[in-house]
């Protein structure tokens, strides 16, 4: 009595009909009566890729190795080959491994595979390879629709995103089936500009926007949730805000009906979010609590510890107080500061406010053309020379994998095993050096757009600056805030009111950093 292990695998969870995949076994049982075999057991892989997911990865296989090593089975039934695996390069040694370890490998369609010569080792491998590429093909066809679906415009599916809703269009699929389209959510959109205006016009943290919302009641999604940081950071990155969706690394074209802020809303928060994350003194830094008062909160550090001074309230006897910074090491036990942790905030605050009136008089006076001439000197970049070489490194790699699969299949053709092997080798190496320049290609194009929207924004906040200059006495505290943030740094001080204030572009092109006395 031959004993039998049947394996049954598909792809994805969707393929899952009521935790069963009733196909592959209700053929495999036939099959094995047919034959007058007895199943003993039937292993199931759920969602699990033949092309994606390696042998060592694959529990079931593992298992069914074991099982093997113990004697415990003769026969390994399969519907189809490729239900073992679609990788050329993994799945015909695995086959080969069961054999030699006297376990016959059966499939429903395509009967035993067996080792007794030469050619059946070569036909075992042609078998994968073809496998192989029929992945390869699945997966081109299904990204090509992908990519086509979100070119149209159209949603492509899944959980669709914050300031959005589903609604019936009067589209239908090929199956004749109602089909959702992406709408604004009017609601959920106002709360979407907010957060995009609280990150990029006053520099609010992600963090700080969560506790904003929730302080004011705005609700989540879920309604009964509260905001994360998290979930603003995922919002903020997402490019459907601005009309295009993205697919991978690619990113569609604008669609307007899908916009709800402007893209140089969009790209200045993003701007803020990446320099905030890479500075430096925030990495070991820590969430404070903001106050709208507080002119210099995330611009002021303590020039001993190098820690950030947030602003707060002393009460030193009944019915009296006074607005401060205060050195944060005051709430870290492993932080050591030895300059002075209180300062007046009014203090430092017109001494700051000070130096930079004294800029921005200087850069209101100047003409705009000095600043926008400066502001194309710096940002000049030789994108289009490194796109341009990429992409004919991008071709040699391309027509030299198409040269070695034709090679590869006249040697198949001849059978000739030795220069299989030694194609196959190449192909492989060559694929992944053509998948590495492609992935190389895309990302100077995503900087080369980047650094467009930096430039546009950059322009903008010139323009903002010098208007500002001339009313700044008549702005309230936020767009002093938002103002300050243009064109300085960072602001240090340390014991005795010195006051190092760093400047950005454009201030910094007329001005040196500066020491000054509070």
């Amino acid at each position: 009595m031959k004993r039998v292990y049947c394996l049954y695998r598909v792809s994805t969870q969707g393929q899952v009909d009521h935790n069963d995949i009733p196909m592959q076994r209700i053929a495999c049982r036939a099959y094995a009566e047919e034959q007058g075999w007895t199943i003993l057991r039937e292993v199931y892989e759920k969602g699990v890729s033949g092309y994606k997911v390696g042998v060592e990865n694959r529990d079931a296989i593992q298992e069914l190795k074991e099982e093997a090593l113990l004697d415990r089975y003769d026969i390994l039934l399969v519907f189809m080959f490729d239900r073992l695996g679609r990788r050329e390069d993994e799945t015909p040694f695995v086959v080969e491994w069961f054999v030699k370890h006297n376990v016959e490998v059966w499939s429903v369609k395509e009967g035993q595979q067996r080792f007794d010569t030469h050619v059946d080792k070569l036909m075992n491998y042609i078998r994968y390879w073809q496998a192989s590429g029929e992945s390869e093909k699945t997966a081109i066809r299904v990204r090509t629709r992908q990519h086509q679906i979100v070119k149209d415009g159209f949603f492509r599916g899944g959980r669709y995103p914050y300031g959005y809703k589903l609604e019936y269009m009067g589209r239908l699929n090929k199956k004749n089936q109602p089909v959702h389209d992406l709408v604004i959510n009017t609601t959920e959109a106002e709360t979407v500009r907010l957060i995009f205006d609280l990150i990029g016009e006053y520099h609010y943290s992600t963090r700080h926007v969560a506790t904003y919302l929730n302080s004011h009641s705005i609700p989540t999604r879920r309604e009964t949730g509260l905001w994360q940081a998290s979930t603003i950071n995922i919002i903020v990155r997402n490019t459907i805000y601005i009309g295009r969706q993205h697919i991978g690394n690619e990113i569609s074209e604008p669609f307007e009906n899908y916009r709800i802020v402007e893209d140089t809303v969009f790209y200045k928060a993003n701007r803020f979010i990446s320099e905030h994350a890479n500075a430096p003194e925030h990495k070991n830094s820590f969430h404070l609590r903001t106050l709208e008062r507080y002119l210099l909160n995330d611009l002021l550090y303590c020039g001993d510890c190098g820690f950030r001074m947030y602003g707060t309230t002393t009460y030193k006897k009944p019915h009296y107080s006074r607005e401060v910074y205060r050195c944060g090491t005051n709430y870290r036990q492993d932080a050591d500061c030895n300059g002075q942790r209180i300062y007046t905030a009014s203090r430092v605050e017109e001494t700051v406010e000070g130096r930079v009136k004294v800029v921005l008089d200087c850069l209101l006076h100047l003409p705009a053309t000095d600043l926008v001439g400066l502001l194309d000197g710096q940002v000049h970049s030789d994108y289009e020379q490194q796109i341009s070489s990429l992409k004919s490194v991008c071709d040699l790699f391309r027509n030299e994998v198409d040269s070695i699969e034709n090679k590869l299949i006249q040697a198949i053709q001849i059978n000739a095993p030795d220069e299989v092997a030694t194609l196959n080798d190449s192909l492989i190496r060559f694929k992944k050096e053509y998948a590495e320049k492609e992935r190389e290609l895309r990302e100077l194009i995503i900087n080369e757009e980047n650094d467009k929207q930096s430039i546009e924004q950059a322009y903008k906040d010139i323009m903002d600056i010098r208007s500002g200059a001339a009313n700044y006495d008549l702005l309230d505290i936020r767009e002093k805030k938002r103002l300050l943030r243009l064109i300085v740094e960072k602001v240090t001080i340390r014991r005795g009111y010195e006051i190092t204030i760093q400047y950005r572009y454009p201030a910094r092109k007329y001005f040196d950093d500066e020491t000054v006395r509070g």
